[in-house]
């Protein structure tokens, strides 16, 4: 029989946040290269694995002295770069233009300091991919590909070494790696060899060449000096097999004329729970992903109104602390309570910086708009979707402009063409005055709306209830960890329905309607506007629920007024099918059922998860409240003092609409709708005061 190669990487998993804070990850990443290139000294037979820009980046910025010994163990080639990523990110949640210039920047940052670009990505702990990874890291330069989620016992695959084919024709060599991807145990050396073992064990046979990775990880530390010794001391430590001190670049390269069995689909599930862990986190993420692409098209549309190439220095810097958010224990929601308080102060510096280079934009553009006797209403759509629904704005129309007035109002577009419109309420408690207007926004452009008074209102609301899904809201015992580890649905019997408290009727105009409902338990409470149109086959719903109970899970449950004959949910860069199972799986705020009659329902929003039940119903994900960073197999106390997440006040906005067929565009369009993609801004250059009648 021939001998096989195992492959050693020695390698430290080192997570910049999880059951720490970031400035202690920091001093880890300073400890582990300071260690790896003092064993680099000392060892002239091994090599070292390191990925991510973040961890050099770290380094130049925090210890550049190691660094420069590290730079110079790499021009050697002793020190592996690997990863081709700013950080390990999730690789569910993050948009896919995200993931891409993650991609984009590493690769940048590793050409310019060390003069090459990686080949091989590195995302050894992220809990499951979706199926354009292949894509995403075709585009971002990659060929290969070491992971370990989801493990064998839950996704079997035909052996560790497969070609990996991605939704939109990427193709990636992966190789799941079997066992730990650290070196863990009291015994470092007996973790070591069953790491090896297991490895073997998934080869498939015929392979003469698989992985094995040692060295102390999650917290830094790489390869000690007991482990090194122990490895050049028993060379057959495994029979059957020689030992190689190699690199995972090394690997692919001994199996590059391999013929490898063909994976075509996602690769879930592990840790179900991350998908919708920590709510906050994941709207603080997508809202800077948008934020910052506005801002970035901003620049561009109106490149004479700013200094474009100070600007986006300045965005720049943001993406680096958003690519940080999206780590694999950031994103998923599985830190400690005061990891998040960095990250969300970083967030927090994106959103401010994106709004202060688009704020000061708009309004010098809006100097030269021509002045007009009515007030100029302006609205901005700076995404790249075209904009096609409702907008609302509160226009300054003065104090005396009240409700008591009795004045009424209609609005014009540019070309003198009445925009259909309803008056709603006003955010304050106060006679203020809202609308809505039904507006067409191309992307990148904008619309000027002048607004006059009139003497007649609008008809009344007599359309019915849109008839798409009924739907209701159930709550759950979720005593599972934070990662929901070991389960991949959650309970469909045994939930409790909250309590209807109360029913009124709002904004009831020739447009809409709006039915506010109110639901409570012991534990919380949750009110729901449900707005019906008089022209649209759609339904929107504006959730805020108050939760106060630790260790529940909160489902919206959709029943389809048809039976259901497929599924397509959104993930980065694409939908893909999925079977009506009952899995909960991560979802990119849309999901889409194909109804018997052809017909398609889609729901889309600011949700992460679901699961679509076999009978077709369809129950989003909205709230689970964990302890924070609770991992099994701790038992949580009934007396404790751990912090609980997910309580608080969680708002929601929903479009539930019927379709025709289905529609990528369309539905991303829907999505669009609800990602608050227009800026309002108002121009009174040539109108009369409003107070000259005083």
């Amino acid at each position: 029989m021939t001998e096989k190669t195992i492959h050693i990487i020695l390698n430290s998993h080192l997570d910049p946040v999880w059951s720490w804070r970031r400035t202690q990850g920091i001093d880890e990443v300073i400890a582990t290269a300071r260690t790896g290139c003092d064993l680099l000294d000392r060892y002239p037979e091994i090599l070292i694995t390191r990925g991510e820009a973040w961890f050099y980046q770290t380094i130049e910025k925090c210890a550049p002295e190691v660094f420069r010994r590290v730079a110079k163990h790499i021009e050697n080639r002793r020190w592996h770069v690997t990863g081709g990523f700013y950080i390990q990110p999730d690789c569910n949640l993050p948009q896919a233009e995200t993931l891409l210039r993650q991609g984009e920047f590493a690769q940048n940052y590793f050409e310019k300091r060390f003069g090459f670009r990686v080949k091989t990505g590195f995302n050894l702990d992220s809990f499951g991919h979706a199926a354009t990874i292949p894509d995403i890291w075709n585009a971002c330069g990659m060929e290969n590909y070491v992971m370990s989620r989801p493990e064998n016992a839950v996704l079997p695959l035909p052996g560790n070494l497969f070609e990996w084919h991605g939704a939109n024709g990427g193709k990636l060599n992966t190789y799941r790696l079997t066992g730990a991807y650290c070196s863990v145990g009291p015994d470092l050396r007996e973790g070591i060899k069953r790491n090896f073992e297991e490895s073997l064990g998934e080869t498939a046979p015929g392979m003469q060449h698989l992985m094995g990775f040692a060295g102390v990880g999650n917290h830094g530390g790489g390869p000690v000096a007991k482990e090194i010794e122990f490895l050049l001391d028993n060379p057959d430590i495994i029979p059957g097999c020689k030992l190689k001190f190699s690199t995972p670049d090394d690997y692919f390269e001994a199996v590059k004329d391999v013929e490898k069995p063909v994976w075509n689909n996602e690769l879930q599930h592990h840790a179900v729970g991350c998908y919708s862990a920590i709510r906050e986190i994941k709207e603080g993420v997508r809202t800077s992903e948008n934020l910052l692409k506005y801002a970035e098209n901003c620049l561009d549309t109106y490149s004479s109104y700013a200094d474009v190439k100070e600007e986006k220095i300045k965005l720049s810097s943001c993406w680096e602390k958003l690519f940080l958010a999206t780590f694999h224990d950031v994103l998923p929601g599985t830190s400690v309570k005061s990891a998040y308080q960095d990250i969300f102060d970083d967030l927090g510096a994106c959103r401010s910086t994106a709004n202060e280079i688009i704020e000061p934009i708009i309004k010098q553009r809006n100097n030269s708009i021509a002045p007009c006797k009515y007030q100029q209403l302006v609205f901005d759509n700076l995404s790249d979707l075209d904009f096609r629904g409702f907008v609302e704005c509160e226009p300054w129309l003065g104090y005396n402009w009240t409700p008591a007035l009795g004045r009424k109002y209609e609005f014009y577009d540019e070309n003198n063409i009445r925009v259909p419109s309803q008056e709603i309420a006003c955010e304050c408690a106060m006679s203020l005055r809202r609308f809505a207007l039904k507006l067409d926004i191309p992307s990148r452009q904008s619309r000027i709306i002048t607004i006059r008074e009139c003497k007649e209102g609008n008809g009344e609301f007599t359309t019915p209830a849109f008839a798409g899904a009924s739907h209701r809201y159930m709550v759950y015992q979720d005593l599972t960890d934070t990662w929901s580890h070991s389960v991949d649905r959650y309970p469909s019997q045994g939930g409790s329905e909250p309590e209807l408290d109360n029913t009124f009727v709002t904004n009831s105009g020739h447009l809409f309607q709006d039915t506010v409902k109110t639901f409570s338990s012991k534990e919380g409470r949750i009110q729901e506007i449900c707005r019906n149109y008089a022209d649209i086959n759609q339904t929107d719903l504006f959730i805020r629920i108050n939760w106060l109970a630790q260790q529940q899970l909160i489902k919206l449950e959709f029943t389809p007024s048809e039976p259901v004959s497929a599924r397509q949910d959104a993930v980065p860069g694409a939908f893909i099918q999925r079977s009506c199972n009952g899995k909960e799986y991560p979802v990119q705020g849309a999901t889409v059922l194909t109804l018997k009659s052809g017909k398609c329902l889609a729901i889309t929003g600011n949700f992460s998860a679901c699961d679509v039940q076999p009978d077709g119903k369809i129950r989003l994900t909205l709230l689970r409240t964990p302890i924070y960073s609770h991992h099994d197999p701790k038992v949580i106390p009934a007396n404790h003092i751990y912090n609980v997440s997910g309580t608080g006040v969680n708002e929601y906005r929903l479009k539930v609409s019927l379709l025709d067929s289905f529609d990528a565009q369309n539905i991303m369009q829907l999505r669009n709708e609800n990602a608050s993609p227009i800026f309002f801004s108002e121009v009174t250059l040539g109108c009369k005061s409003k107070y000259e009648e005083f």
